[in-house]
């Protein structure tokens, strides 16, 4: 993952952003970090 899709990943999960804000050329390579991260995130909650 890219540094720049990082940063609006984090500033998403912050509550800074949200996925309208993104550009679009980033759009779909959020997203797919995003449901990425929350799949991993249900993985681990047992």
């Amino acid at each position: 993952m890219s540094k720049l899709v990082q940063l609006y990943v984090n500033e998403i999960k912050a509550g800074n952003l949200t996925i309208e804000d993104v550009p679009a050329g980033l759009k779909s390579k959020v997203e797919a970090a995003l449901s990425s991260d929350q799949e991993t995130q249900e993985n681990e909650v047992v």
